[in-house]
């Protein structure tokens, strides 16, 4: 999907994006397009932030791998609050006392919204 604008060689500290020629089976050049050197890659994520379209993925930091992180530093003081909340609630006696204590959720909320890639 890369466009060859080249932006991701722009800011590319280490040298690590190299133009790669795509031809046809007779040789004719159909595009120019970035390739990454993993051997000089530092994994920096300069290249994939510049990237106009969204063609480079960090290896170990793809957009779900980011939404989710997000996401648990979000829920994290949201269930914590609901712990103490318990905590802090005085013991009820009867068989009505788990009615009114706070339960946490089981799934994780979904705050960041996540968008598909084709």
């Amino acid at each position: 999907t890369c466009m060859g604008c080249f932006s991701c060689k722009e800011v590319c500290a280490y040298k690590a994006i190299e133009s790669f020629e795509i031809t046809d089976k007779k040789g004719n050049l159909i595009k120019r397009v970035a390739e990454i050197n993993k051997g000089k890659c530092q994994g920096c994520g300069a290249c994939a932030a510049t990237c106009r379209s969204n063609s480079i993925q960090l290896s170990g930091f793809t957009d779900p791998q980011i939404f989710t992180q997000i996401n648990h530093i979000i829920a994290e003081p949201l269930i914590k609050e609901s712990l103490d909340e318990a905590e802090n609630k005085p013991e009820e006696t009867g068989s009505d006392s788990k009615k009114d204590k706070k339960e946490i959720p089981a799934e994780e909320p979904m705050l960041v919204s996540q968008r598909e890639r084709s």
